[in-house]
This record gives C-alpha cells, sequence and structure tokens, in this order.
C-alpha cells in the first residue's frame, strides 16, 4: 500500500513559490518523519523529502496504511 503526498521540490533556490508534484510512498520505507514548520520532513531509506501536508496528517495516513495492512 502506498499513500499520496505533495513533495515540495528543492530546486529552484530563487523563486518565492516552492514548486510541488505529487508522490506516492510506501510507508514501510519510512524511517523516520517530524515537522519542519507548516510541512513535514521524510527520512527514506536512501532519501530525505520535504512534503506540504502537516505533522499530524502525515501520521495519520501513516496509521491508517498500518491499520488496513493488519486487517488484510
Amino acid at each position: 500500500m502506498f499513500i499520496e503526498l505533495t513533495e515540495i521540490l528543492q530546486d529552484n533556490l530563487y523563486s518565492n513559490k516552492e514548486p510541488t508534484r505529487l508522490i506516492s510512498i510506501n510507508p514501510v520505507k519510512i524511517q523516520a518523519f517530524f515537522p519542519e514548520g507548516e510541512n513535514t520532513f521524510l527520512q527514506l531509506r536512501r532519501e530525505s523529502v520535504k512534503v506540504q501536508e502537516d505533522y499530524e496528517s502525515v501520521k495519520s495516513l501513516i496509521a491508517l496504511n498500518e491499520n488496513r495492512s493488519k486487517k488484510a
């Protein structure tokens, strides 16, 4: 199962508006996640990702996914 989040891309350093894209992440690959301002920073096995969703939303999505996995 995957969760869908909005990644904030860090490529454009001189623009005031941060470009974003929709990504799907396997929660099993998430090693840690923590709030970073209004956003959330995810540490994955091979990389790190900053997403627009707040910490509580990400935490709920991960918990919901875990519950679905246990029932299957």
